[in-house]
């Protein structure tokens, strides 16, 4: 409130480059009056990066009992498409994930790559997400390119995404769960 600065420390390794780095954070005020901070974010493995989503305490300017929730289960050496933003209910975490750069990767349903994702604030998955034939149990939606806006509708508890087309021609897209939204072979900007 004031404008200082403070550095916050207890972060994982980040890669930072290109379009990667810290994606988002997104912070949800617990019963105690607590608060859990979700943070999306390039994490650096052997042959490249892929995305993942990490739950910490706020303490101080301490991140404290952290604990990854989600990795990617695509590595890529694309320093691009990320996409993820992070949006919060009372029930569930939606994140958005990009197709890193491969766009045919957003047709398979079995990888974290062009897909909404939905879990649990803890990470579980939950027993309502699509079970679509050959989908990764996380996968909400796939088809997408490189989602970074995302949004609850306040009236109607919908999720709306944005996608990022790639010669213009950008996406406002309204969620279905087990809906494909057909990157890349029904649109190219």
């Amino acid at each position: 409130s004031n404008g200082d600065r403070h550095a916050i420390t207890g972060l994982p390794p980040i890669q930072a480059k290109r379009q990667g780095g810290l994606l988002d954070v997104a912070v949800l005020k617990q019963d105690d009056s607590s608060y859990s901070v979700y943070f999306c974010y390039s994490k650096p493995l052997a042959g490249g990066s892929v995305t993942a989503i990490d739950r910490a305490e706020l303490e101080g300017t301490s991140l404290v009992k952290r604990q990854t929730i989600f990795v990617a289960n695509k590595i890529s050496q694309n320093a691009i498409h990320y996409g993820c933003r992070l949006v919060l209910d009372r029930k569930y975490i939606y994140a958005s994930l990009g197709e890193r750069g491969e766009r045919y990767d957003a047709q398979d349903a079995a990888l974290h790559a062009g897909v909404i994702i939905r879990l649990h604030d803890d990470g579980r998955i939950p027993q309502d997400n699509p079970k679509e034939s050959g989908w990764a149990p996380e996968v909400f939606s796939m088809g997408h390119r490189n989602p970074q806006g995302m949004a609850i509708h306040p009236g109607t508890g919908r999720l709306w995404i944005h996608e990022h087309g790639p010669r213009g021609g950008d996406e406002i897209n309204i969620i279905s769960p087990g809906a494909n939204y057909g990157w890349p072979t029904v649109s190219h900007g």
